[in-house]
């Protein structure tokens, strides 16, 4: 870990942090202090136990890399700037959705609280769409807009599950089936630039996830019929069967 550069905090400091309170002293003078001092403090405040709730540190730190980023890319020219505005904007798309629909349907939000959680980047899901979303008179008409919306299906195939908890895994991996298409997409492109490259990185993360999922599979003795379905990768499942004529093997 001390060979990885650190310049968003104090490294030291950041890798030798035993309590929230240490990690917000290593993030002093940089610019994370001012997005997650924050959250950190309130996780802190609220920790008991070994049960700590970082969600909105979480949060934080997905708006202030995702503005970051989107923001170096409305710079690039071409298809450097299409492409991370394709792949981080899809994702900007999906983490708004995702929040939306756990801030209602789990944490109890109001339609205000559920909105003010967005990121401040838009893509397809202008903020319209996204306030109907956080606005619907209850959870299943809310379900049901988001149906309609282009990541819809996400929702549709997830949502038929016998249980909750099955219901989320799959609705989760679902929509980062959604993130694979995008990046697949610009790595398959034959351009060249940055966006490639981290679009080989977007998968490669998503590999690592269902190599962690397989790890789960095998560890607890899981069905492997029913575990393909909780993979990324296409063809593992009925939501991206068929997708370029790929097939599990």
């Amino acid at each position: 870990m001390s060979s990885v550069p650190i310049t968003l905090a104090d490294a030291k400091k950041l890798l030798a942090a035993q309590t929230f309170r240490d990690v917000i002293e290593a993030i002093k003078g940089y610019p994370l202090e001012n997005v997650l001092t924050e959250p950190l403090r309130q996780a802190s405040e609220t920790y008991s136990g070994g049960s700590v709730n970082l969600f909105r540190a979480k949060m934080a730190m997905d708006a202030f890399f995702m503005t970051r980023i989107l923001s170096a890319g409305e710079k690039l020219p071409g298809s450097e700037g299409k492409g991370i505005r394709s792949i981080f904007g899809t994702r900007a798309d999906l983490i708004n959705l995702y929040w939306i629909y756990r801030g209602r349907r789990f944490f109890a939000m109001t339609p205000e609280e559920a909105l003010a959680i967005t990121l401040p980047v838009r893509y397809t899901l202008n903020f319209e769409t996204l306030r109907s979303f956080a606005f619907a008179p209850d959870i299943p008409a809310m379900l049901r807009l988001i149906q309609e919306c282009p990541y819809g299906a996400a929702f549709t195939t997830a949502l038929g599950e016998s249980t909750l908890e099955v219901s989320e895994i799959i609705l989760e991996h679902n929509l980062y089936r959604i993130l694979w298409r995008a990046a697949t997409k610009i790595f398959a492109s034959g351009t060249s630039g940055v966006h490639v490259v981290l679009a080989y990185l977007i998968l490669r993360e998503l590999e690592v996830k269902d190599l962690f999922t397989i790890i789960e599979d095998i560890r607890y003795d899981y069905d492997k019929k029913r575990a393909r379905e909780f993979l990324i990768h296409p063809g593992a499942n009925a939501f991206t069967a068929g997708d370029r004529g790929m097939s599990w093997q």
